[in-house]
């Protein structure tokens, strides 16, 4: 099912849009040049199959991810805050919405 998003509101309506897929994507580019650097000779002579650097992909997005909600739980939280995701629905802390523009 395809979904349409009227422009000027991914801040309004996607939180990993906001500030977790950047975090997320520079995370996963870490461990794959750390990988990439220890295992150098093997990448660049091509001794990997089709399918392995797509299991690696997998893993290192999933360290990323754990490493974020290690290291990054507030910026999670914040982002959903700033989206109005994560804030009482009685409008107590209406003022601390940020929409991205």
């Amino acid at each position: 099912m395809t979904s349409f998003i009227p422009s000027s509101t991914t801040g309004f309506i996607q939180v990993c849009d906001t500030v977790i897929n950047r975090s997320l994507k520079a995370r996963i580019e870490e461990l794959a040049e750390q990988y990439i650097d220890e295992n150098e000779s093997d990448w660049v002579e091509g001794k990997y199959s089709v399918s392995q650097p797509r299991v690696l992909l997998t893993k290192w997005v999933g360290q990323a991810w754990e490493d974020m909600h290690t290291e990054d739980s507030d910026m999670i939280r914040q982002a959903f805050v700033q989206v109005r995701l994560g804030l009482p629905i009685n409008g107590s802390r209406d003022h601390e919405i940020k929409i991205m523009k």
